[in-house]
């Protein structure tokens, strides 16, 4: 079994990707057909989907395309690393309607953030909500500078910040 942990897709006639306007070599549409092509050649049997930091108004509609991509047959998908946005006073309604049979973690992009993110209870509240999800919901972060690193660190207690995406489907 060879699980592909951090799969981005990219729709842009779905969803906005704001930051692609400043990446040209990555501006175009990655899709599920084509990677599945190239998946069953190389032996991949599965994989998760890593958010690509879509619009904040995307992010639902992000997870329910991949939960569509799920349903159908003969699938690798096994799930979602939603974008989340702990920094929100939204963030209990946005955890309360996650859909746990596709999200798998969540993830907040912190190296492009300024310092002052992390630093706000809201964040840190917020990001120890996770624990309460259950064992489903995992904090994760995009390689952070150590001062972001240190801080979340901190608000997160017994949780965990991962360099890279969970290894597990």
């Amino acid at each position: 079994m060879l699980i592909d942990t951090h799969l981005h897709l990219v729709d842009r006639s779905r969803l906005s990707y704001p930051w692609l306007a400043q990446a040209p070599a990555l501006n175009a549409d990655w899709s599920y057909e084509d990677y599945a092509q190239t998946a069953a050649r190389l032996g991949i049997t599965g994989a998760l989907h890593m958010e690509v930091d879509v619009d904040p108004a995307d992010i639902a509609g992000e997870t329910a395309w991949i939960g569509e991509i799920m349903d159908t047959d003969n699938t690798l998908m096994r799930g979602a690393i939603s974008s989340a946005r702990p920094e929100d006073a939204g963030f209990d309604a946005f955890l309360d309607a996650l859909d746990l049979t596709v999200v798998k973690g969540v993830r907040r992009v912190l190296h492009v953030m300024p310092d002052d993110l992390s630093r706000s209870e809201t964040f840190r509240a917020n990001v120890r909500k996770l624990g309460e999800q259950g064992p489903a919901i995992r904090y994760m972060c995009t390689r952070p500078p150590t001062r972001h690193r240190d801080r979340t660190c901190r608000c997160l207690r017994q949780h965990r910040i991962c360099p890279r995406p969970l290894r597990r489907a």
